[in-house]
């Protein structure tokens, strides 16, 4: 399967970070047969946001990144998650009080268990990591989300 998306991204506040973002993809998912009925996904996709304002280049970057993720049923209606993902972000210009021009690497892990409480209704449990790498240090950042949510498939 591949995609384009447009995004117009409008900062009712901060009007000088308003950026279109395009992205293209392509990702492939196969589910198999047999005991645990795993499904595993690969993608990979590689866009840019461009600034509107002039004189900003350091507010839009390059990307590109790539995931992958699985799924496997143990019965009783459990099932459990992970996936794993790299973004890399090259920005336009430099920082105005860096003087440098801002290079991140995004790392993110997920897993999570998820139990089929009825058809259609299923509680999900899960545990997200988050880690920021940058050559301009004030933007590095780490974080754990942990979430848990009920779902209703309609």
């Amino acid at each position: 399967m591949a995609a384009l998306v447009h995004a117009e991204l409008r900062y009712p506040t901060q009007g000088i970070r308003n950026a279109d973002r395009e992205v293209v993809g392509a990702a492939y998912g196969h589910a198999f047969a047999g005991a645990y009925a795993p499904v595993l996904f690969v993608s990979g996709y590689t866009g840019r946001e461009r600034e509107h304002a002039a004189g900003v280049p350091h507010l839009g970057h390059d990307l590109w990144g790539v995931r992958l993720g699985g799924q496997a049923r143990f019965g009783g209606g459990w099932s459990m998650l992970a996936s794993l993902a790299h973004e890399n972000r090259r920005y336009g210009g430099p920082e105005p009080i860096f003087l440098a021009t801002r290079h991140d690497r995004q790392w993110d892990a997920t897993v999570g268990l998820s139990y089929l409480v009825r058809p259609n209704t299923t509680v999900l449990a899960q545990l997200a990591y988050t880690d920021n790498r940058s050559n301009i240090p004030i933007n590095e950042f780490d974080r754990m989300v942990s979430t848990l949510s009920l779902r209703f498939h309609f």
